[in-house]
């Protein structure tokens, strides 16, 4: 970082890209423009190192060796035993990428100031105009995951200095923007960790959703990271959300049907990774009924991509 010359790191303007429709009517994602990922991959080493040392111990996401997997794994852990905490708290940050202050990213992160105010303001195209970008970075954008993630952290820290933690029964658990905090009780969550959230949020001109921030009783369940969480009869019970497996059965229907007069092996190999990429990835103990038959078919479609004989009975085992 020390060698790096501000001359040779130019910020050029992104390039929006739409997505799905759902992407359409919110904001669309602005992905580096031609001339600047090379050169905006090179601000990402001081940052990287420093996260190291500042990070929360329960954030996932962006980190390296850790997944969405890891996230669930730590909600069954908080949530699954008979005197685990029974409120949660489903925080939802706002446009978390587009609202983050500028100045306080200038003033924390620690590399150039001058070659991140221009990376930041560098602005975007669309529909042939040129905008500024006056606050926020970019969704798309090759460091904008470290820097969301080096906002964010600290936010577990700012809870417990609130709490008991034993006492409590408080639990943090973050993904990029997505988080939860458990509680013992729900006085907890109201009166001092969503407090302690707003505070914290508020000095990076962030804020807490109301419409979709919620505290919730476990046994109503909640859904985090695609996955509903659950407890019926004190027996914590994790598994794909309905809203994603009717995204990923859609997304493979799309696929199926666009691809009608191609070869077999060529289907296989387009729909595998939807399938990988899906709810089916998290290793959840009541993971297979949501599915039903449809994990006859992931699982024909997986073996014959490996070269491997289908099984007689997929579902079997």
């Amino acid at each position: 970082m020390q060698n790096l010359k501000r001359r040779g790191l130019p910020a050029a303007p992104l390039a929006p890209t739409l997505h799905s429709e759902k992407e359409r009517q919110a904001a669309p994602l602005k992905h580096p423009h031609p001339a600047g990922p090379r050169h905006a991959s090179a601000p990402r080493a001081g940052p990287q190192a420093h996260r190291r040392n500042g990070r929360d111990r329960n954030s996932y996401g962006f980190r390296e060796g850790r997944s969405c997997a890891d996230a669930i794994g730590q909600c069954f852990c908080a949530l699954a035993k008979s005197y685990a905490p029974v409120w949660v708290l489903e925080g939802d940050i706002k446009s978390c990428f587009d609202r983050i202050s500028h100045p306080w990213l200038l003033a924390n992160i620690p590399m150039d100031a001058s070659s991140l105010r221009r990376w930041l303001e560098a602005g975007y195209w669309e529909k042939g105009r040129l905008f500024p970008t006056r606050e926020g970075t970019p969704q798309g954008g090759i460091i904008s995951p470290l820097l969301a993630n080096l906002t964010l952290d600290g936010m577990e820290k700012a809870i417990r200095r609130r709490i008991k933690t034993r006492r409590d029964q408080v639990n943090f658990i973050r993904y990029a923007d997505d988080f939860i905090v458990t509680a013992r009780t729900k006085a907890t969550l109201e009166q001092m960790v969503k407090p302690a959230v707003v505070d914290f949020l508020a000095q990076r001109g962030l804020e807490l959703s109301e419409q979709k921030t919620t505290i919730t009783h476990i046994e109503a369940g909640f859904n985090f990271l695609g996955q509903n969480v659950r407890k019926y009869r004190n027996k914590l019970v994790i598994k794909p959300a309905k809203e994603g497996l009717k995204a990923l059965v859609q997304k493979s229907r799309e696929c199926i049907k666009g691809m009608l007069g191609q070869k077999a092996e060529t289907l296989i190999k387009t729909l595998n990774p939807i399938l990988r990429d899906g709810p089916i990835i998290i290793a959840t103990s009541a993971r297979r009924k949501p599915f039903g038959p449809r994990n006859v078919s992931s699982a024909t479609n997986c073996c014959v991509g490996r070269g491997e004989p289908i099984p007689a009975n997929p579902t079997a085992g």
